[in-house]
């Protein structure tokens, strides 16, 4: 199969409805629909919340707040739980809020582009973007970087 024409599939995350990102294939877990979420106290506004998922208790960026340094909605949504490579070679879980279920996309190679001024934030947590089919420009996110309290609190 030739992956040139065909594409790699990717995860579009919808974080609002205004911003979508994009995952690896391999990188989306689980999908929790209205989770119960334990606020940690004087924890910045992106990163208050955790949850508990299979014996795990898992941090939960809440990316929209992080771009906009707003609070943002309390509303349960459904929360993406990704799986990312910890420092010692282990696997680590965590989770990201989102505005609706992830829906899986293909991506080819021409669909790359450059990053727009309006996105420059970003470039901090992204490997890499691409036009969507509407003209959207989706980075695709590294998700140790979105866990990784250096990265995050640029």
């Amino acid at each position: 199969m030739d992956t040139e024409s065909a594409g790699v599939a990717a995860w579009l995350l919808q974080l609002d409805r205004l911003v979508n990102v994009a995952i690896g294939q391999f990188e989306l877990t689980h999908i929790v629909d209205q989770p119960e979420y334990i606020s940690i106290p004087q924890a910045p506004e992106h990163c208050k919340d955790i949850i508990l998922w299979n014996d795990n208790i898992v941090p939960v960026m809440n990316l929209t707040s992080w771009m906009s340094g707003d609070k943002q909605s309390d509303a349960p949504g459904v929360v993406a739980i990704v799986v990312y490579t910890g420092a010692q070679n282990n696997y680590l879980y965590g989770g990201i809020k989102l505005n609706n279920p992830p829906v899986q996309v293909k991506v080819k190679n021409i669909q790359q582009c450059q990053w727009t001024k309006s996105l420059d934030k970003w470039k901090i947590l992204s490997i890499s973007c691409f036009k969507s089919q509407e003209g959207e420009v989706v980075p695709i996110i590294d998700i140790t970087k979105v866990f990784s309290q250096k990265s995050i609190n640029k």
